[in-house]
């Protein structure tokens, strides 16, 4: 196995951060809450990029159904 001492620096990083959250819950309920809201922005903005794209490409997937 190579760079096993990644996996070691990783386990003691989340050991420290699980004794963090311990020692201070408020804060890891609102580092929790922000990175939510975060993903849930740059979700919304990767969503509406593609359907720009998809309404470009439009045009010569599906034939046009004339309204009555």
């Amino acid at each position: 196995m190579t760079n096993e001492w990644f996996y070691v620096v990783t386990g003691a990083l989340t050991v420290l951060l699980g004794v963090i959250l311990l020692v201070n819950p408020a804060a890891g309920a609102l580092a929790f809450v922000i990175t939510i809201g975060v993903f849930a922005i740059l979700w919304g903005v990767v969503l509406v990029l593609f359907s720009l794209r998809l309404k470009q490409l439009d045009g010569g997937l599906a034939p046009r159904v004339p309204r009555a």
